[in-house]
């Protein structure tokens, strides 16, 4: 609806379009190993057709703009203007692992590897994070915490790789106590490192981040 009728300041839109159709297929297999640990590997592809984008302004333009007549003969503003760029292939592999090397202890890890092709959207080739796991009970009161490490590698926005951005990692932590089976208090602590990084080519992200969770269920 946005790509063929938006005319916001955001985009404008193209009645003549055709509509963008997806196939995505997906196979992995799943073993679990008794109580101690699973292992999962997953194979995924999307095959879109019609790809809707917005236009350039050539081949080495900056961005997607089109100027808009205004009536009088001159071109007034500038927007989006969205059309069919062809078809887009993405495909990629995901493995993720869980030990338990002991009761109250998981260890979890999990690889996807991305081939974008050169058309793309914001994207890393590689991505990773680690984490560990732990509860304890005292009394009626259950302890948990859990450690991240996330891992984001070399990417880049938009298409033709012309706008790349540099690997970068967080380190996220959670502390939460469940007390009378249906109260939980949490602490939640993002990006601990304070580390600068961009998920968009002019917008960074927020640094050391702590939010105070309550949750309860009747």
């Amino acid at each position: 609806i946005q790509g063929l009728f938006s005319k916001s300041l955001g985009g404008y839109g193209n009645i003549n379009l055709k509509p963008e159709k997806t196939e995505n297929f997906d196979i992995g297999i799943f073993q679990r190993f008794s109580d101690w640990g699973s292992l999962e590997v997953s194979y995924y592809k999307m095959n879109v057709t019609d790809l809707i984008i917005n236009d350039k302004l050539g081949t080495n333009g900056d961005g997607y703009m089109v100027a808009v007549p205004n009536g009088a003969g001159m071109d007034s503003l500038t927007f989006n203007y969205r059309k069919n760029l062809g078809s887009y292939s993405p495909s990629g592999l995901e493995v993720g692992v869980a030990l338990k090397p002991f009761t109250n202890l998981t260890l979890k890890g999990a690889y996807t590897y991305l081939d974008a092709e050169d058309f793309t959207f914001q994207t890393s080739h590689n991505r990773y994070n680690f984490s560990i796991f732990g509860q304890h009970q005292i009394s009626d009161v259950l302890l948990e915490a859990e450690l991240i490490y996330n891992y984001t590698g070399d990417g880049y926005f938009f298409d033709f790789k012309t706008r790349p951005y540099e690997a970068f990692n967080t380190i996220d932590l959670m502390l939460a106590a469940r007390f009378l089976k249906q109260y939980r208090f949490s602490v939640i602590a993002r990006n601990l490192g304070d580390t600068a990084y961009q998920l968009w080519h002019y917008e960074w992200q927020p640094g050391r981040t702590i939010a105070l969770r309550w949750e309860t269920r009747f």
